[in-house]
């Protein structure tokens, strides 16, 4: 029979591993448990078992140091790791590694960290730091890649929703610049003041002229948008042009409005149209 070893911090979390499964109906015996990694070493090298089962998150040592000791030494070892490990708790577990705070889903897929800078000095490498920690170990143990924005510091706490505004609006550059980045529009303020945002106030706009298929006065806003933001990307942005069907009543009408973009290949060239209802 295989030989399997349980590793969880919780007393509950293991009698229910060991008794939930028909270990037997799979040819497989457990012969021990240990409430963290360190102890789930020395038990491993007495027992030499074939699988482990093991938590994330332990106190002394956790499931992926043991996993990382125990490639070196037992090649031949099984590993299953079994968690409720979340996005959450490796944001909330990074923040109290480099200073306080307290991170929380505001709402599905969108988290937002809140955090206490004590010392003013190197506060912005510390800031930068536990973002690329979060944005690197989201990649590593759950394989998302993610944009993270980051807001002006605040003195005061009826101050935060702005802070929380300018690091949302930052995320919403990566259909500009990439995914899985980390932009600060205080830098992007500070380093590139020519940079192009679209502003919800344009958006409106844009709506209000895509509403009255006015196609002139559509294609010359366009053409302008698309080149604010093709100044973005040293490459350019290849933005097809838009197809506005407007559809009154009495009858059904088309309003074309083409747009150019600056290519890299080849100077100035026309886009592919794409469709678009309302």
């Amino acid at each position: 029979m295989y030989k399997l070893v349980i590793v969880d911090d919780e007393p509950s979390v293991r009698n229910g591993l060991r008794t939930f499964f028909d270990w037997s109906a799979y040819d497989i015996e457990v012969v021990g448990e240990a409430e963290d990694g360190d102890i789930a070493l020395e038990l491993i090298e007495q027992l030499q078992p074939d699988l482990i089962l093991t938590d994330v998150l332990m106190p002394n040592m956790d499931g992926i140091r043991l996993s990382l000791a125990l490639r070196s030494r037992f090649p031949h070892l099984k590993i299953i790791f079994i968690t409720s490990y979340s996005i959450l708790n490796i944001v909330q577990e990074l923040i109290e590694r480099y200073m306080s705070g307290y991170a929380f889903e505001n709402q599905s897929g969108e988290f937002v960290g809140v955090v206490c800078i004590q010392a003013e000095e190197h506060k912005e490498d510390q800031l930068y730091a536990l973002a690329e920690d979060v944005r690197d170990n989201l990649l590593r143990w759950l394989k998302i890649s993610v944009t993270i924005g980051v807001g002006e510091q605040v003195n005061h706490l009826a101050d935060l929703p702005h802070s929380y505004s300018q690091a949302r609006e930052a995320t919403d550059q990566k259909w500009y610049l990439g995914k899985n980045q980390i932009i600060s529009m205080d830098n992007m303020k500070v380093h590139d003041e020519n940079f192009y945002r679209f502003e919800a106030k344009e958006n409106e706009h844009l709506l209000s002229i895509l509403k009255s298929a006015d196609s002139e006065k559509l294609s010359v806003v366009l053409i302008e948008i698309f080149a604010a933001l093709s100044n973005n990307r040293r490459e350019g942005i290849k933005y097809g042009s838009i197809v506005v069907q407007h559809k009154p009543a009495s009858s059904r009408k088309q309003a074309y409005a083409g747009a150019e973009y600056p290519s890299s290949r080849n100077g100035r060239e026309r886009a592919q149209s794409v469709g678009a209802d309302y």
